[in-house]
């Protein structure tokens, strides 16, 4: 943090809010709906914006060229497929180290949170890095020690 500035930086825990919020965002893009769901959504806003030529390719690809719902039924099925898939997980207050090496999280800390060692984080983002954080923070990892290990 630079000499007079107030603004603080932003922790992990914002940064993860952050994101999910942003996931939230994205997910209710495309509800579900018996009356032509995201479908009718996407082909009323090209119409809104005038993207006339997108909106003719998609009612001529998906219908008979004329026949708005139809087309909309078309379009939200193929969403409904790939977004409702049931092989698409999505895993919420799950620890890096779940997921990541160690070298790999800080990684994530020193890029994207700008930390340079534990004592700049506080200990709920310490927690949302090691499982083993939130019983003891004895047992994280020795900031330095956190290298990347390669095999030969």
């Amino acid at each position: 943090m630079e000499v007079g500035n107030s603004k603080k930086s932003p922790s992990l825990k914002d940064f993860v809010t952050s994101v999910k919020k942003d996931f939230k965002k994205c997910f209710k893009i495309y509800p579900n709906s018996k009356s032509g769901g995201c479908g009718k959504t996407l082909l009323k806003f090209l119409e809104d914006i005038g993207n006339q030529g997108l909106h003719s390719f998609l009612l001529k690809k998906y219908s008979d060229g004329v026949n708005l719902d139809q087309a909309a039924d078309s379009i939200t099925a193929i969403f409904d497929s790939v977004f409702n898939d049931p092989g698409l997980k999505t895993f919420w207050n799950v620890n890096l180290d779940k997921f990541l090496p160690n070298f790999e999280i800080k990684q994530v800390l020193t890029n994207y949170a700008h930390v340079s060692g534990w004592d700049d984080l506080p200990s709920s983002d310490k927690e949302a890095c090691f499982y083993n954080a939130a019983k003891d923070m004895s047992r994280l990892p020795a900031w330095n020690s956190m290298v990347r290990v390669q095999e030969y």
